[in-house]
């Protein structure tokens, strides 16, 4: 049974490719997506091997006190040799969207995102509240206060001084026009942009996270439905040959664009070592695994890699760890790195 949970925000920089492995339509290397929802996403096992990477890689670099093995084995289990022994103590869930960026007429670009999503990312939330004994929830509460406007189709809303809107009711995504309603709780929406801005983006985006407290946008289910299927990067690539001729392609390869925001739940039990380990061991508790992931992983590191493509600079994020604790009245900074 789980003991404590996290969510981890994983912010894209460069475009990222997390391969389903079979060629669908006219694209012969598309992205991993939820079979329900056709939403774009990271399978659990590429979260966590990413993560479990990122951990040798910084123990290789030092940046890990001498008891980094240990940890790693812990955390995330013995190397498959050892696979018997026990197993790892942290799990994660796939890495779902919660903001997607789309080209806008005005203000270069805008994040979108609709009901569903936001709904689903308050009801992970309840399991932080569930699993981490004396957390207040204020995160949660804050979020499900927010009471977001009923849109219809190719129809939209974003806060009032919005850098995306042209004249005062009409935003227009891709080579789509959307009317903004009369009676649109523009104000929701900020405070929506405001949290999302505060405690899911790294503290270092100050950029970025002004942009998206003005520049979020909210649309139908069915839009957004559209937008992440029809609106994702194609790269066409081929492979020279020592000759410099073609030796391999051209193939078609699809990315989630750069500023694309993932999340991911972290939940932790208590290590699964034999007892007669357990007193000597480097963690001791879940509390600890998730610190392991926090201070020795997420703050050192910041920026990780995921998916294929690593030697031409595709898949980096950025990383931020979030425990479902608010700083000041407005969700200042949220706690976390």
């Amino acid at each position: 049974m789980f003991r404590k949970a996290g969510i981890l925000f994983f912010y894209t920089i460069t475009p990222l490719h997390p391969g389903s492995g079979a060629s669908v339509a006219g694209v012969d290397l598309p992205i991993q997506r939820e079979r329900h929802t056709n939403f774009p996403m990271i399978q659990a096992s590429g979260v966590k091997g990413a993560l479990r990477d990122l951990a040798k890689k910084l123990k290789d670099a030092g940046k890990l006190d001498n008891k980094a093995e240990e940890k790693i084995d812990i955390v995330f289990g013995p190397e498959t040799e050892r696979a018997s022994e026990h197993g790892g103590a942290l799990a994660v869930t796939d890495a779902r969207i919660l903001l997607f960026p789309v080209r806008s007429v005005r203000g270069v670009f805008a994040w979108i995102t609709c009901p569903a999503v936001i709904k689903r990312f308050e009801r992970d939330l309840t399991i932080l509240k569930a699993t981490n004994e004396g957390l207040s929830g204020e995160a949660l509460e804050q979020l499900k206060n927010i009471e977001l406007p009923t849109l219809k189709a190719r129809q939209a809303s974003t806060p009032q001084d919005s850098g995306v809107v042209l004249g005062e009711d009409q935003i227009i995504l891709e080579d789509f026009c959307f009317q903004i309603p009369q009676d649109s709780e523009r104000d929701q929406v900020k405070n929506l942009a405001k949290w999302l801005a505060n405690n899911a983006l790294p503290n270092e985006l100050d950029y970025w996270k002004e942009k998206l407290k003005r520049d979020l946008v909210l649309l139908s289910d069915e839009d957004f439905a559209e937008f992440v299927e029809m609106s994702t990067e194609v790269i066409t690539r081929i492979k020279l040959g020592e000759e410099g001729t073609v030796e391999t392609g051209p193939w078609d390869e699809e990315h989630l664009p750069s500023e694309t925001l993932l999340y991911s739940l972290a939940l932790a039990t208590d290590p699964k070592l034999p007892k007669d380990r357990m007193l000597e061991a480097a963690i001791r508790d879940a509390e600890g695994v998730l610190m392991f992931l926090e201070d020795e992983l997420v703050a050192k590191a910041r920026v990780m890699q995921f998916g294929g493509d690593e030697t031409v600079g595709k898949g980096l994020v950025w990383a931020r760890y979030f425990d479902g604790r608010l700083k000041g009245s407005e969700g200042g900074e949220g706690h976390g790195t």
